[in-house]
């Protein structure tokens, strides 16, 4: 990828995603690239649900802790990258059970506002992998789930490939997801 001006040394460190993270989204569907104009371009698609509590609070991924030790901050509603061509209310249901799974029952019901969601387009350059350019195809909705404990923060765990993933949500007086909120990339 040098040939294409990707510092692949800077992969893997600090808050950036490793080359066998991206090879493995490639392979799972999560992430197309390609080549426009001689430049490297990953596409992606995701799904932003915005889950409310009683006191209409937003739940928020402050960060997440990888299985190296290493911390991400994130700052955002859940948000799952669809598969394929996976529809948006899908991959929404799919990344609530992956990463709120550890706090709820396999029964728990989850709300999706369908007359909430709409979509938007950002491209930008990805903090997971630095120098590569990314652009989001980004399906916000709003959803309510009465299982998740409904104050305060809590840790869920998923696991991955590499190890336990870490996620730590907290619920905040944060209304909306503005544009732009996806700009720490993914």
């Amino acid at each position: 990828m040098a040939e294409w001006g990707l510092d692949l040394n800077k992969y893997g460190v600090e808050n950036a995603k490793t080359v066998a993270k991206l090879r493995e989204e490639v392979l799972a569907g999560e992430t197309t690239l390609t080549i426009e104009n001689h430049v490297p371009v990953r596409a992606v698609r995701v799904v932003s649900l915005l889950l409310k509590n009683a006191a209409d609070q937003t739940l928020i991924e402050e960060s997440q802790v990888f299985p190296d030790g290493r911390v991400r901050r994130r700052g955002l509603p859940l948000s799952e990258k669809m598969i394929g061509e996976e529809d948006w209310h899908s991959a929404a249901v799919r990344g609530v059970r992956e990463e709120l799974g550890t706090v709820l029952s396999s029964n728990a019901k989850i709300f999706i506002k369908e007359n909430t969601h709409y979509v938007e387009l950002e491209e930008m350059y990805s903090m997971s992998y630095p120098g590569l350019l990314t652009r989001y195809t980004l399906h916000r909705v709003q959803g309510v789930i009465p299982e998740l404990p409904q104050v305060g923060s809590f840790t869920t765990s998923e696991e991955t490939a590499q190890g336990v993933l870490t996620n730590n949500w907290t619920w905040t007086e944060r209304v909306e997801a503005k544009k732009g909120a996806v700009k720490q990339g993914s």
